[in-house]
């Protein structure tokens, strides 16, 4: 289908191609216009929407930590009376002391108007308080004897005796001392919520010794009116977490001492991120273990735009089907002149090569059209003429490249001719050294390929060696490490040999009647093979080597198989990063590398 609508759209006329390309870009810039508007709009919301909530739950914290440290500088003040250290450190306290100590307890009450019972518990007394299912909690010490409760209902009313072991374990630390809260209905038989403040309270001439307990329960409506303050048609939503992840206070009291599924998120003090299509709004309680944490659905933030984002649209759309009718009408008169053209030019493409253009019949912008047409028509006549004297040329060219084959073919099967004539003869040397010769030539011609397998490239490198010990006396030894599977890796033609001849001539300098040695090498890597051909000649300065790589660079456009034309038919066929590299050998001589690529290289 996708094929067929190509093809359509190729068989169409310039003028509806031109409608169809101005129509598409009409249409494109209108969408483009119309999604960075949106993304824009929908960004600056966002942005707006998370400065307001951020501002929101900063007062929110504020206000929550001006109760706690509220909270907090009473008992402090509670924790230094003198009546207070004295009912706690005594086993019998006297009636004076338990005068003033409920006097002051009663005065907590009065200062903290939300608190509806508070409870001062010494350290050797009350263990069955921290009974915690069949488990009993002990701590760093013992309750035993009794306590002193004060409230504005009976103790009966609060259920105090029962709860209070469990809800003081459930209890979250604040990160502000030793004191823990937590916001429960465990008192008043689990019918209301509250918030349930506990500070050790410890001996003020001894450091560190814990000599009782201090309980305050407060109103739950100090919590739910500072989270529940907006109105009825706001769908912005908080919560009160611990560090720990638990969640202290929720409209969905369900929902309190479970895990907040969000809180690896809440890093640093403040700050914010969206996810469930929500987007969150937190902020750490400064001093204070507890996190502020307001969220509101995506969709709701967007709501206020839509009736903008309708309008706009819409006019786009207006605009767009206008854009469209004019650029037709415009496409259609333009392409007048343009189409006068082209039936002149179907009418050429028929064999009519008399066809010219009346100049004068076409606009100033398209007359330079009409006068090139003709003079095209003018000169076909001259161009057919050479198009036929090169066609003569290639088929010349042509000849001499398949005459110059047959010359190799000659040449090596009368080489064959004299290796069999020397066997007859039992002259073992004079047929090892033309065999050798033939196929040295053989491979050269290779059926006319340019490229051939290493294993015949090696065959090559042995048939010269052959040659040139046979005419200097075995003074070039050789070796080879070729593994099984890279033999049949293809490489140019003539890549090893004028490498060996040039590690020969100019290394070992087998003339002056020197001896040598060339290892042939190959191994790959993930991506590459290497062939390393190393000698151990005279070898080269560093700075003759730096030389010789950068000569590789240049190219003899001549005919010819020296190092610089064997480095760029490598780059050529494989690309410019694979080609010759030459190194200094530690021991002696110099080693060339020959980069070729591991995939091209098994076709």
């Amino acid at each position: 289908m996708k094929r067929f609508e190509i093809k359509r759209y190729k068989n169409l006329t310039f003028d509806k191609k031109m409608k169809w390309f101005i129509s598409i870009a009409i249409v494109a810039a209108a969408l483009i216009i119309t999604s960075i508007s949106t993304v824009s709009a929908l960004l600056s919301i966002e942005k707006k929407s998370k400065v307001i909530m951020q501002q929101q739950v900063d007062t929110l914290a504020d206000t929550v930590t001006i109760h706690l440290e509220n909270y907090k500088e009473s008992i402090i003040a509670l924790n230094m009376d003198s009546s207070v250290q004295a009912y706690l450190k005594s086993d019998t306290p006297d009636s004076e002391t338990l005068i003033s100590i409920n006097k002051v307890l009663y005065n907590l009450l009065n200062m903290q108007a939300n608190s509806r019972f508070v409870v001062l518990l010494p350290a050797n007394g009350l263990e069955h308080f921290l009974y915690r299912g069949d488990f009993l909690y002990r701590g760093d010490f013992l309750y035993r004897g009794d306590f002193l409760y004060r409230g504005k209902g009976s103790i009966t009313r609060t259920n105090f005796t029962d709860a209070f072991g469990k809800d003081y374990l459930d209890s979250f630390s604040t990160g502000k001392g030793t004191m823990k809260i937590n916001f429960s209905n465990a008192y008043f038989d689990k019918e209301v919520y509250s918030l349930n403040i506990y500070q050790p309270i410890y001996d003020t001439n001894k450091i560190g010794q814990q000599i009782g307990l201090l309980c305050i329960n407060v109103n739950a409506d100090i919590i739910e009116k500072l989270f529940t303050s907006k109105n009825e048609t706001s769908y912005v939503e908080s919560y009160f977490i611990h560090k720990s992840g638990k969640i202290i206070f929720y409209k969905d009291m369900e929902k309190i001492g479970t895990e907040f599924t969000r809180n690896a998120q809440l890093i640093g003090e403040r700050g914010s991120f969206i996810t469930d299509h929500k987007l969150y709004i937190y902020k750490k309680i400064e001093n204070w273990d507890f996190y502020i944490v307001e969220y509101i659905p995506i969709r709701m933030l967007y709501e206020e735009g839509i009736g903008t984002m309708v309008l706009l649209i819409a006019s786009i759309a207006v605009l767009i089907i206008v854009s469209l009718i004019l650029s037709s009408r415009i496409v259609s008169k333009n392409y007048e002149p343009l189409d006068k053209i082209i039936n002149r030019m179907g009418k050429v493409s028929n064999g009519m090569l008399d066809v010219r253009i009346r100049e004068e019949q076409m606009g100033d912008d398209f007359k330079k059209i009409a006068r090139g047409f003709n003079s095209m028509m003018d000169k076909i006549e001259d161009l057919m003429d050479q198009v036929k004297r090169e066609q003569q040329q290639a088929a010349q060219i042509r000849f001499n490249a398949l005459q110059s084959q047959i010359q190799p073919h000659f040449l090596y099967n009368t080489l064959e001719g004299i290796h069999w004539k020397a066997v007859a003869n039992k002259d073992k040397e004079l047929s090892t050294f033309v065999l050798a010769l033939a196929n040295y030539y053989r491979i050269c011609l290779s059926k006319g390929r340019d490229i051939i397998p290493l294993y015949q490239e090696i065959a090559h490198v042995k048939n010269y060696l052959i040659i040139q010990n046979i005419r200097y006396g075995d003074i070039i030894q050789a070796s080879y490490k070729i593994p099984e599977s890279l033999r049949e890796i293809q490489i140019p033609k003539m890549t090893l040999q004028p490498l060996v001849e040039n590690a020969i001539y100019h290394g070992i300098k087998v003339k002056n009647g020197k001896t040598g040695t060339i290892h042939i090498h190959t191994y790959k890597n993930k991506t590459d093979i290497y062939i390393l051909v190393k000698d151990n000649g005279c070898g080269m300065t560093e700075k003759e080597i730096e030389d010789l790589n950068n000569s590789l660079l240049s190219y003899d456009e001549s005919f010819g198989y020296g190092i610089q034309n064997v480095n760029k038919r490598i780059a050529l066929i494989f690309g410019q990063q694979y080609g010759l590299r030459y190194f200094i050998n530690r021991e002696h001589g110099i080693t060339v590398q020959i980069k070729l690529p591991e995939k091209e290289s098994q076709i």
